[in-house]
């Protein structure tokens, strides 16, 4: 639950209005437990073992630019909030980090998306947190592409496979597979004429693809229609399903449910 700080005051920075408390709230017994307090965040998740919390904090500006922010990734235990690891110092474009849990709770693949000196906007920074203090690591991406303003497919976060050993990274019209442990992602899929928006996974699993077979909302360029295909995340292979003159929303993930089968 987030909710407005009472320890905000009048010498509060600009940001301040974004100052929030982070805190468990009981459902049974209305109990309150804080875990966090005073920060600016951007988007927090909980670890799929509900043992910690990750939080995005907007920890600063780079010349006052709100295009170019400045994160810091926290991660605090939800039974004791004791800080358990912090990734300061994050460029990022725009008011959000896409970030996501590892199945087994303990790392975080975040998405760096920057704009670069000439005005461009670069989504090819993919690092590995290990929240039990190792330092990031970067994914570098074989032929990543530059882009124009920020592609619907560079919000979402790396997303992790159900067995945690591959992440899976989004561009315009191409996807990338990383074998982890390794540190570069290789090219899975170009899917010509279409632009990518999400992987649809499950609300309770977000980040986590629930099977090798992959369904992702894409867009005709040509005649904006809007649909889904299959893509397999082993192979690469991709299959239309469907499209139509509709649109689908910039990210239904959020209000649909996909069932473990």
């Amino acid at each position: 639950v987030v909710y407005d700080s009472s320890a905000v005051g009048t010498n509060a920075p600009a940001a301040s209005f974004l100052e929030r408390d982070i805190a468990l709230v009981d459902p049974r017994y209305g109990a309150v437990r804080r875990l966090a307090a005073g920060l600016r965040p951007l988007a927090y998740r909980l670890s799929p073992d509900g043992q910690s919390l990750a939080v995005a904090h907007l920890s600063g500006q780079q010349r006052g630019d709100t295009y170019r922010n400045i994160i810091d990734l926290l991660v605090v235990s939800t039974r004791t909030g004791a800080r358990l690891a912090t990734v300061p110092g994050i460029e990022n474009k725009g008011m959000f980090l896409p970030f996501s849990w590892s199945p087994d709770s303990r790392s975080i693949a975040y998405r760096s998306i920057r704009v670069g000196d000439d005005g461009r906007t670069r989504g090819d920074t993919f690092v590995v947190v290990d929240q039990q203090g190792a330092q990031p690591k970067r994914i570098d991406v074989v032929d990543p592409g530059q882009e124009t303003g920020i592609p619907a497919a560079l919000l979402q976060p790396p997303l992790w496979s159900s067995d945690g050993k591959a992440l899976f990274l989004l561009g315009t019209s191409r996807v990338w597979r990383a074998n982890l442990p390794d540190a570069g992602a290789a090219l899975l899929a170009t899917i010509p004429g279409r632009e990518l928006q999400y992987v649809l996974t499950a609300r309770s699993r977000d980040g986590i693809l629930p099977s090798d077979d992959v369904l992702v909302m894409a867009r005709d360029t040509d005649t904006l229609s809007e649909g889904f295909l299959r893509l397999d995340s082993q192979t690469g292979r991709v299959q239309i399903l469907f499209e139509e003159r509709a649109h689908h929303g910039a990210s239904p993930s959020r209000l649909v449910d996909v069932s473990a089968n």
